[in-house]
Formats: C-alpha cells, structure tokens, sequence
C-alpha cells in the first residue's frame, strides 16, 4: 500500500512558526518514520485516525522548545 498525506498544523503561538520552518526536515521526519510504522489496518480502524493525530502532535512536541502545536489536521489522506 501506497499512502499520500497532508496536513496543516495549529501552533500554540504565532512565533512558532520561526521554530517549526527552521525544524522542517526533523518534523517531516519524525511523521515519515511515524507513518511507516502505521499498517494499513491500524489506519483504517474507526479511531486510527484520532490515534494517528495525537501521535503525530505528540512526537512533533517532543521536537519543539518555544512553544506546541495545538492541533493536527490531516487535509489529505489517501491509500492506493
């Protein structure tokens, strides 16, 4: 299986984004490596998607020193 996504993120505070543009490759790494663990099946359970969402934002803040992200929007997710 083959998975195409993107998301947005919801910072906690707008100097954030300084942070978050300077650590792009790290957090775009920890979400490959975090999709690549995923299965098929544990994403497509009624809650994967919530669970994914909070994983996400959980490893993102581990990688984060001036401030969170508050929230994770997947705006697209497709399988093939």
């Amino acid at each position: 299986k083959f998975l195409q996504t993107q998301l947005e993120l919801e910072l906690s505070e707008p100097t954030l984004e300084e942070e978050v543009t300077k650590k792009r490759a790290a957090l775009r790494d920890s979400i490959i490596v975090l999709l690549s663990s995923k299965s098929y099946k544990e994403l497509k359970e009624p809650n994967g998607m919530k669970v994914l969402r909070a994983e996400v934002k959980k490893s993102l803040n581990g990688l984060l020193t001036t401030g969170k992200i508050k929230e994770v929007f997947f705006t697209q997710f497709h399988f093939n």
